[in-house]
């Protein structure tokens, strides 16, 4: 595919920037999908794909960096360093959802909601394309609500209410990724763009109530919590790709290797736990 060529895994780890315009691209792409066949999910789908084979070569990359470091450890002539290579895999993960998160807030805020004609041919709005994800923010506000609500009546402030639903809502999503990451390596790809098209929705609702200003207004409300719920993300995708890497080639047979593995995937989901955790408070404390 032309589209898997637009950044190489070397230029994704050099310079991650770069995965701004290309996803930018790739959901564009999946949009167009979307608007001109009766696919569902192709804005997700359609972005997804040329990304599966860029993560995953950077993915053995990183990994067979990290066989190296552990073999020259072994060997006496390096050093052995814990989440030596992890930065760039963050990286690589933040950058690419921050291109696709711009790409679902620009679709969203510049197509009309409902159907429009194109040269000649009737076209699905925004409402219509993002018709799942409006529906995820809007159960999203009505449960803060209605615990917000309820929560006085059993003891509990609204704030303390509303930390521990958006904390138990977001390990539930972490838990998918990590899952997802496991069984498939690069699984929790999906859900990570199915975060930014939320995000897209949010932002892109602001900007077609406030125009430009609602943009910045919208990123900056997102900013404080989003940094430490999507770094915890990325790192808990990180983690389950790596582990499942170790298993698809046999790491387990290399003691040492897979020792050190497991001990950063443990270290990664706890540091994940702690953002979360850091990233509802924030989020319940508006």
């Amino acid at each position: 595919m032309v589209l898997d060529f637009l950044v190489s895994p070397t230029q994704a780890t050099k310079e991650p920037w770069s995965l701004i315009l290309a996803t930018f691209v790739f959901v564009s792409f999946g949009v167009f999908v979307e608007m001109y066949l009766p696919i569902q999910g192709s804005i997700i789908v359609f972005a997804m794909v040329p990304l599966i084979p860029l993560v995953w070569m950077v993915l053995m990359r990183e990994e067979e960096l990290e066989e190296s470091e552990v073999d020259a450890w072994k060997k006496g002539t390096g050093k052995l360093r814990l989440f030596s290579h992890n930065i760039d895999l963050w990286e690589v993960f933040a950058f690419f959802f921050i291109g696709s998160a711009l790409a679902y807030t620009f679709w969203f805020a510049i197509l009309p909601p409902d159907s429009f004609e194109f040269m000649g041919r009737q076209l699905p709005g925004s409402n219509a394309l993002f018709a799942d994800q409006l529906k995820e923010v809007s159960f999203i506000r009505g449960s803060v609500s209605a615990i917000q609500g309820q929560v006085v009546n059993i003891g509990l402030g609204a704030k303390e209410g509303t930390f521990w639903f958006l904390l138990e809502h977001n390990l539930q999503v972490m838990g998918l990724m990590l899952l997802f990451s496991l069984v498939y390596g690069i699984g929790s790809i999906y859900l990570l763009l199915w975060n930014a098209s939320i995000i897209g929705v949010v932002i892109g609702g602001q900007v077609h109530q406030m125009g430009i200003m609602g943009a910045a207004i919208g990123f900056l409300n997102l900013l404080p919590h989003g940094i430490f719920e999507m770094s915890a993300y990325f790192l808990a995708s990180i983690a389950g790709g790596l582990f499942s890497m170790e298993f698809m080639k046999r790491g387990f047979s290399k003691p040492d290797l897979f020792f050190h593995v497991f001990l950063e995937v443990l270290l990664l989901l706890v540091l994940s736990f702690v953002l979360l955790g850091v990233g509802a408070y924030i989020e319940a404390s508006y």
